[in-house]
């Protein structure tokens, strides 16, 4: 395993994800992104090689918002 930070730019969507289709900005949703805004991220995102996104779009769509 190896940590690296990368700019969100470079993050790439996994085209095979479910959830690709389009985050609903709903209160859970809302509030994912409020405590990012205040806290920082705080659970990793994981990517593979390649900077395509594994693990976290949710966070990565909530940090872009």
């Amino acid at each position: 395993m190896r940590i690296k930070t990368i700019k969100i730019e470079e993050l790439k969507y996994n085209a095979f994800q479910t959830r690709i289709s389009g985050i609903e900005v709903d209160n859970e949703f809302s509030e994912l992104a409020n405590s990012i805004r205040e806290n920082g991220l705080l659970q990793p995102i994981i990517i593979d090689i390649d900077n395509t996104i594994i693990s976290g779009y949710r966070r990565v769509a909530a940090c872009k918002l």
